[in-house]
């Protein structure tokens, strides 16, 4: 199973999503969970445009992480690759 890298794909991106959750549910009793970190794959987080006035494309990524995600995402990976 440790070979298996879309299984490993699918843990990290289901633990962030539950991590997300679970931080944007402590943020109301702990003020910490709250703190959210925006990172933008392209520059200051506006997506490209490409208009080629028949087709439109538009491209961009932004992620969203809290401490809940990194929690998650810790023991996600560390259940991952336990012996």
């Amino acid at each position: 199973m440790r070979n298996n890298k879309g299984i490993l794909l699918l843990i990290v991106l289901a633990s962030l999503f539950a991590g997300q959750l679970a931080g944007e549910f402590l943020s109301d009793y702990i003020s910490i969970f709250g703190k959210t970190v925006n990172i933008s794959i392209l520059s200051g987080g506006a997506p490209w445009v490409l208009d080629l006035s028949f087709v439109t494309l538009t491209l961009g990524v932004v992620i969203n992480i809290n401490l809940g995600s990194i929690v998650f995402l810790i023991l996600a990976l560390a259940l991952y690759y336990r012996n």
